[in-house]
């Protein structure tokens, strides 16, 4: 009867054993202790124009090494993991990325300018109907695109960042058409004739 306990207990543990090793190849990955996970929302991937693998390398061509690990995530988002001490260089890196973007956008043309809060919120954008339609979209989604990394960083959720944003005319000041990250933001010439 002992006997039979024992190579009982033995086939316990071979089962246990293979269970975990099963287990550790498979489902989520593992996460690094203190580590934050900022997940990157399939509706935020679709703005910037990437799927995955491109976020990914994206993120991994920039990240100088101050990230944990990034990697695909479930709903076709994608997840970095970083410590506290290197989300200040995420932070520092998409708000240099919008002051490039900023001088970017004000080199086309004297009057055009965006401005933005440094927590991501809001973008204003002033131009005229002499800016390509196409040149406006990639404007106004990178901008976009960088200040929802900024609430991400702040600890928003994946699905919970939503940024205003508010067109301009250029040489009147007014408001052209105002919209959201939720709402969207489209715009009709009779629009601009408002606005001057």
């Amino acid at each position: 009867m002992r006997g039979h306990l024992i190579e009982m207990k033995r086939i316990v543990c071979v089962l246990l054993c293979l269970s975990l090793a099963f287990c550790a190849g498979c489902g989520a990955k593992s996460t690094v202790e203190n580590a934050a996970q900022i997940v990157y929302s399939e509706k935020l991937l679709s703005i910037a124009g990437q799927d995955q693998a491109g976020w990914i390398e994206d993120l991994k061509s920039i990240g100088a090494d101050n990230y944990e690990d990034i990697y695909e995530s479930d709903g076709g988002t994608v997840t970095m993991e970083i410590l506290d001490n290197q989300r200040d260089y995420w932070r520092e890196l998409r708000l240099s990325l919008l002051a490039a973007l900023q001088e970017d956008f004000a080199a086309l043309d004297e009057d055009y300018r965006l401005e933005y809060d440094r927590d991501g919120t809001q973008l204003d954008f002033y131009y005229d109907l002499n800016l390509d339609a196409s040149e406006a979209v990639y404007y106004v989604l990178s901008a976009e695109v960088f200040c929802a990394c900024l609430q991400l960083l702040d600890g928003c959720d994946s699905d919970g960042w939503t940024v205003a944003i508010n067109i301009y005319n250029a040489a009147t000041g007014k408001l052209v058409q105002a919209g959201s990250s939720d709402t969207g933001l489209s715009y009709t010439e009779d629009d601009w004739k408002a606005s001057e």
